[in-house]
C-alpha cells in the first residue's frame, strides 16, 4: 500500500496546491482513472535481512526480564 501512495505523491501531488478538499478528491480520482488504464500488479521484493548479534546471540534469542516482576 505504501508503494502506491508513494507513486501518487511523486507523480501527481508533489508541488500541487488545492483550495478545497473537493479539488483534491477530483485530482486524485483523475489520477487513479489514468493510472488504472496501464496498471500492473506491484511486485514486492525483500532483501535478505541479517539479524544483529549481541554477545554472540541473535536479538531474537535474547530474553529480557519484564519490568516490575
Amino acid at each position: 500500500m505504501e508503494i502506491w501512495f508513494s507513486i501518487l505523491e511523486s507523480q501527481s501531488l508533489r508541488g500541487a496546491s488545492f483550495s478545497y478538499v473537493s479539488q483534491l478528491r477530483e485530482h486524485i480520482d483523475a489520477f487513479i482513472a489514468t493510472y488504472n488504464k496501464n496498471a500492473a500488479p506491484l511486485v514486492w521484493t525483500k532483501a535478505k535481512v541479517h539479524q544483529r548479534r549481541i554477545k554472540g546471540r541473535r536479538i531474537s534469542e535474547l530474553r529480557f526480564p519484564v519490568l516490575g516482576r
